[in-house]
């Protein structure tokens, strides 16, 4: 019998849940426990980065704003955090925005960075993110 063709069988116990099989728990429940699982081994052999992408498709907003927390209290100097995203309630809690977009003018991309983290900005992140794309 061949046992490492079985795969392995992951189970969580999510704060106010019941202990269950993660094929059980919600799409949202599912990126936030892997956000978590991930995590330490990246701690453990330390990255400059550590790559979210579009980890707050499925989520709904409160389970974003949990991944959102939770990559807040986790990032640092050295252990950044890149999250693509088209969800506001992601990025709204980042230090900065990076766009890109095409400059049809000269046929060729832009990169603009948005600092989020002054107060200039308010809570008004629709319009920075517009000002970004403009820049």
């Amino acid at each position: 019998q061949e046992l490492y063709l079985s795969g392995i069988k992951y189970y969580a116990m999510l704060p106010m849940k019941h202990f269950r099989d993660m094929e059980q728990l919600s799409e949202g429940e599912k990126t936030f426990t892997h956000t978590q699982v991930s995590s330490p081994f990246f701690m453990y052999l330390p990255s400059r980065f550590f790559i979210l992408d579009e980890v707050d498709a499925v989520p709904d907003n409160t389970n974003v704003a949990k991944v959102a927390k939770y990559v807040q209290s986790q990032a640092s100097n050295e252990f950044q955090f890149i999250a693509i995203s088209l969800k506001c309630s992601l990025y709204e809690k980042s230090d900065s925005l990076t766009g890109v977009h095409r400059d049809q003018d000269v046929n060729s991309s832009r990169i603009p960075t948005l600092d989020m983290s002054s107060d200039r900005w308010g809570y008004n992140f629709m319009r920075a993110a517009d000002d970004l794309l403009t820049a």
